[in-house]
């Protein structure tokens, strides 16, 4: 889903927050688990300075190919606090701005299976915005690659805290600006 900035929006102050997360697989309905979520704060598709990053200890192990992906290991994420122990620092974070990723809907419902496990409410699908779709309908970037830097980071096997800092505020303002 393709969700765009209200129209009622201030214009001079509008907010956003580019996301990424890393899991332990692919289903969260099927038991995996975030365990890594980095935050950027945007006004007027110009980065703050503002960020909100955390691990989380997923209470499971790590499969070795999750694992293989982002470089983070069972070990190293039991002592980290669990989502529920972080989720109003998150939420105070977001706020009600719009929440950019890339494959938003894999983001979006780790995101929301993190937020049902706490009884919480989840994020109104409403807020997505999916760089994934954008670039698809982009004429400035192929549907499938994301960016040069995001290519880089991700054959090695990059966190979300380094993905979203590197590709996404640029891949942004890139699909957004006229």
């Amino acid at each position: 889903m393709l969700a765009s900035a209200s129209p009622e929006r201030d214009k001079r102050n509008m907010r956003e927050i580019i996301f990424d997360t890393e899991t332990t697989g692919l289903n969260p309905a099927g038991g995996d688990r975030m365990v890594e979520i980095g935050c950027i704060e945007l006004i007027n598709r110009v980065e703050t300075g503002k960020t909100f990053h955390a691990y989380f200890n997923p209470d499971r192990s790590m499969p070795s190919e999750a694992e293989a992906v982002h470089g983070l290991s069972t070990i190293f994420l039991s002592d980290k606090p669990r989502f529920s122990e972080k989720v109003e620092e998150l939420l105070e974070f977001i706020g009600d701005a719009p929440l950019i990723a890339h494959n938003a809907s894999f983001d979006f419902g780790f995101l929301n299976h993190e937020l049902e496990r706490c009884a919480r409410d989840p994020v109104c699908l409403s807020r997505m915005i999916d760089t994934l779709i954008l670039a698809g309908r982009s004429t400035r970037a192929p549907s499938t690659v994301l960016m040069p830097c995001a290519l880089g980071l991700a054959s090695i096997g990059a966190s979300a805290s380094s993905m979203v800092h590197c590709w996404t505020p640029n891949c942004w303002r890139r699909f957004t600006s006229s």
